[in-house]
């Protein structure tokens, strides 16, 4: 929404986007907004209750974006795993933030290594994100793909353990 795109690269060549999003149209947030409070007034019945409740969700919202978005992109905040010069991502792991973005926040790691699936490059990492993915394995959601399995050689894991899993802590 901050930035409108009117064109895709691809390859050498450049595309007139000719797709029109319904989630970029402003009509469409408001409406969208405007029903899904609705919705909980209807589902929760008390509107004030209803008013704290909406509200409420989008700050946390606001807060796992501003999370997601800048604090793991600053070097202000959290530690780095590797060390590329150009990259300003950070890796936050504190167990709230690793949770409430499905560890998103581990930002150092997934731009060292962006196409894996695992965020946490260390025993000592919490990966929540990770550990819903094995949960949906177990339960047949999701399969692992041959290059899903592969772990790279500089990650101090011994294994991906993307096994079948099921356990409560």
């Amino acid at each position: 929404m901050p930035y409108r795109c009117k064109e895709n690269l691809a390859g050498d060549k450049i595309l007139k986007s000719r797709t029109f999003r319904i989630v970029a149209n402003p009509f469409f947030a408001i409406c969208s907004q405007i029903f899904s409070f609705y919705l909980l007034w209807k589902l929760v019945g008390d509107l004030k209750f209803t008013l704290v409740m909406w509200i409420g969700i989008r700050i946390f919202a606001l807060w796992v974006n501003m999370i997601q978005n800048y604090w793991t992109h600053t070097r202000d905040f959290g530690y780095r795993r590797y060390n590329d010069e150009e990259d300003n991502a950070m890796n936050i792991g504190e167990w709230l933030p690793v949770t409430a973005t499905f560890s998103a926040c581990l930002q150092n790691n997934h731009h060292h290594y962006e196409g894996l699936l695992r965020l946490s490059h260390d025993k000592s990492e919490y990966d929540f994100g990770f550990l819903t993915v094995k949960l949906m394995k177990y339960f047949r959601l999701v399969k692992a793909t041959t290059k899903g399995e592969e772990l790279p050689k500089d990650i101090p894991l011994g294994a991906l353990d993307f096994r079948a899993f099921f356990f409560f802590v």
